[in-house]
């Protein structure tokens, strides 16, 4: 079942690896869609750094590659399989492929079916906010279990993700956030997130940098550091560690980390 689809689809894509000059705004087929699977209108896609990783070629990816990880919508097709879905409902959902109009996803993946009367502002929300605030709340809570008065690092803590540690480890584990960004103006909005301290890396050494922290922390260290920027800030974030403190790395921002860690 499906409305009336054109053949083509507007598709943000690229078809070799570089910087932002690779990018393509392309005409692509439209998907055709399996009997267990759903056909959704994109509205709004959530914009992640991870796509910058496939676009330089850190992480390998099949060309041409349509970015994308997460977006909602309107179904627009059903397969004749699927259950409990409806051409009309708004959805949110985690898949590749979402900087396009339209996108294929399986009945059983991870969609959330959102209410008919969903407004516009939440669906930019959710588009916006669901990988990022997964990331964020799995981290706080399987990653390191963060404990009320723990010191928490965050690197690049005006990031997408920064910013939703700093909300979640303040504001619901009611931890200590130690916030570094590379501006006064970053630094601002992570201390309107939550962040309780603020530690310009443009304006500090690393040396500087890490003095701070065990001044902050008594001398202890940071029960964890969140660090999404890499290998220029891993060693900083190792040294700044509690005994037996946890380091989650998930970024790359600067390069990867290069082993081995000293």
């Amino acid at each position: 079942m499906s409305a009336s689809l054109p053949e083509k689809q507007k598709v943000i894509l690229f078809r070799k690896n570089g910087g932002p000059e690779v990018l393509e705004y392309a005409d692509f087929p439209i998907p055709a869609i399996s009997d267990s699977e759903v056909l959704i209108k994109n509205k709004y896609a959530g914009i992640n750094y991870i796509e910058v990783y496939f676009r330089k070629g850190i992480y390998p990816s099949k060309m041409p590659y349509v970015l994308g990880r997460e977006a909602t919508g309107t179904i627009v097709k059903i397969g004749k399989n699927v259950t409990g879905l409806e051409i009309g409902d708004k959805v949110a959902y985690l898949s590749g492929k979402t900087f396009a109009e339209y996108t294929k996803f399986p009945s059983s993946g991870n969609l959330i079916k959102l209410g008919s009367n969903t407004d516009d502002e939440k669906l930019k929300l959710y588009a916006a906010a669901l990988l990022q605030g997964l990331v964020a709340v799995t981290f706080v809570n399987e990653a390191y279990s963060v404990q009320p008065g723990d010191y928490i690092l965050v690197t690049a803590a005006a990031g997408g993700v920064g910013l939703l540690l700093d909300q979640v480890i303040s504001k619901e584990k009611k931890g200590h956030v130690i916030a570094i960004a590379s501006s006064k103006e970053k630094l601002q909005k992570a201390k309107a997130a939550g962040a309780e301290y603020l530690l310009n890396s443009s304006e500090l050494s690393q040396d500087e940098i890490l003095k701070r922290i065990l001044e902050i922390t008594g001398g202890n260290g940071v029960a964890a550091s969140f660090d999404s920027v890499g290998k220029d800030t891993a060693e900083l974030s190792l040294s700044a560690l509690s005994r037996k403190g946890t380091f989650v790395s998930f970024g790359n921002a600067s390069g990867t980390v290069p082993p081995p860690l000293n």
